[in-house]
């Protein structure tokens, strides 16, 4: 299934799938992959991106405007975002009724957005959305770290893109794979993680067993498109 809502950056609005008229156009559709702030640094964004459908959580120090910049800067025209184009909480019961009908197709399915063909650019955040690349150290320890969420696993393709990155990153790949430093350590845990079909699933169980998840059964449905398990 292809998503039901993308972000039109060209018109900075959020629309329903159907409205590109074509499936080839799902080829196109750029997916970001990142993990969320902890509650403590989230804002939550009322915007007319989404036509204030709901608000937006997003990291406390950075804006909408300023991630959407930057994927127009790398190529993209259309993005799946999940805080804009997956619903949030509303503003009423009503709201959160048509979260729950939504959520039973759009959860289960989100995988898909992330393996639409073998070109697909992603566009990773790995030190949280619209934050700066960085590496420190101590950082892969932190259950909040892309590399430590279920669900990210899932997101992960050989041809991802750093995002986020400034003067002040790290040049990545590393130059020495094997230096003592965190951002070797993290490249290292990057090349070594699972891909479509691995050849061996317990390599899959096992990058998923050290991760972690606000609902248990999430490490479950994130092994789902990378075993190819049937629905």
């Amino acid at each position: 299934l292809p998503p039901r809502r993308m972000w039109d950056l060209f018109s900075n609005r959020v629309l329903p799938y159907w409205v590109t008229g074509s499936w080839v156009v799902e080829r196109l559709v750029w997916a970001v992959s990142h993990s969320w702030a902890a509650p403590e640094r989230r804002q939550y964004v009322w915007t007319d991106i989404n036509s204030r459908q709901w608000s937006v959580p997003i990291p406390d120090d950075v804006d909408l405007a300023q991630i959407r910049i930057e994927l127009l800067n790398l190529g993209a025209e259309y993005v799946w975002l999940d805080v804009l184009c997956l619903r949030q909480n509303g503003r009423d019961e009503a709201e959160k009724k048509l979260l729950e009908e939504e959520w039973k197709l759009d959860v289960p399915t989100i995988g898909r957005v992330y393996h639409q063909g073998a070109n697909q650019p992603i566009v990773c955040y790995y030190s949280g959305l619209g934050r700066p690349f960085t590496v420190e150290e101590g950082a892969l320890k932190s259950e909040r770290h892309w590399m430590n969420r279920a669900w990210t696993l899932q997101e992960n393709r050989e041809q991802s893109i750093v995002a986020g990155v400034t003067d002040d990153s790290p040049p990545f790949p590393p130059e020495d794979y094997d230096s003592d430093t965190e951002v070797a350590r993290f490249a290292q845990q990057l090349v070594g993680l699972p891909y479509e079909h691995p050849t061996n699933v317990f390599l899959a169980l096992k990058a998923m067993q050290k991760r972690s998840s606000v609902i248990p059964v999430d490490k479950i449905a994130g092994l789902a498109y990378i075993l190819q398990c049937n629905p």
